[in-house]
């Protein structure tokens, strides 16, 4: 059996015909829906959102060396602390590789501080709700 290009295309439809049909919508309960949960102002942008601190613009962007020695610190601070002192003891930095390593090394160790203060605090939370266990 051999198909003719016309009767191809006149039973396809074109891509601009294929947009514009509906697609059936899935059949859901639409009265469980809730638009807006606590008014139209949670979708408002708010004002002094911390999470735009984390957004950076391209002026913003580290340059790739300083990135590859914070990366690097970072990892040998988490893995082999000893060997990071051993190498960085007498350096200072004076190339973007070696102020990245730096940082990378600070924040690790601010990271880490930051994990103990919480654990401390959860250890004094369980030992307050050990203390209100008791009856006096």
């Amino acid at each position: 059996m051999q198909i003719d290009d016309e009767d191809l295309t006149q039973e396809q439809d074109s891509p601009v015909e294929q947009f514009n049909q509906e697609i059936p919508a899935p059949e859901q309960n639409v009265s469980n829906i809730q638009l807006y949960p606590d008014g139209p102002g949670d979708f408002e942008p708010k004002a002094n959102d911390p999470l735009d601190d984390l957004v950076l613009s391209p002026d913003d962007i580290p340059p790739k060396e300083y990135v590859t020695g914070f990366n690097q610190a970072y990892l040998l601070s988490a893995e082999e602390p000893k060997l990071l002192d051993d190498i960085i003891r007498g350096i200072s930095p004076s190339s973007l590789f070696l102020e990245g390593f730096f940082d990378g090394k600070d924040q690790w160790k601010h990271e880490r501080e930051k994990e103990q203060e919480n654990e401390l605090a959860q250890l004094r939370n369980r030992g307050k709700d050990k203390d209100r266990d008791f009856v006096r």
